[in-house]
């Protein structure tokens, strides 16, 4: 998925600036019907760059709720740190903090399994964790 990430980001901005002449519907159409296709299961790098794209665009449409089905797709395609932290990121947006929290924790567990927690990124972690828990609390 990393070596198509800068070319789904460059489409992505094509799309926001209105650059490359395509209509965000048509590329969520595109996506899914290539999911439904591929069932998930074939080229599942591949699907879950696709799936960023859809969600970004959603993102950008200010269409959570669309931008968590994107990722929670790629998230049980492809399970990382990276998913569960686009799947915060829609909940900080729709101001869920309790579930912010949680795909925190997640992301940081999954980093740690991986090997790739070190002891400034689990800091990292935290500080953002206990800022969404006391947003958490000013909302309650």
């Amino acid at each position: 998925m990393d070596r198509l990430r800068p070319s789904v980001e460059s489409l992505v901005r094509g799309i926001e600036q209105g650059r490359c002449g395509l209509e965000p519907d048509v590329v969520h159409e595109f996506i899914w019907a290539m999911f439904d296709l591929n069932e998930g299961e074939k080229h599942r790098t591949a699907m879950a760059a696709l799936l960023v794209l859809d969600g970004n665009l959603h993102m950008w449409e200010r269409d959570a709720s669309s931008a968590l089905r994107s990722y929670q797709a790629i998230d049980q395609m492809v399970p990382s740190a990276d998913s569960m932290l686009r799947i915060a990121g829609v909940f900080a947006v729709v101001h869920d903090y309790p579930k912010v929290i949680e795909a925190l924790n997640i992301a940081m567990e999954r980093e740690q399994r991986g090997g790739a927690l070190t002891d400034e990124l689990r800091q990292d972690y935290q500080i953002k964790i206990r800022r969404f828990e006391t947003l958490a609390e000013e909302n309650r």
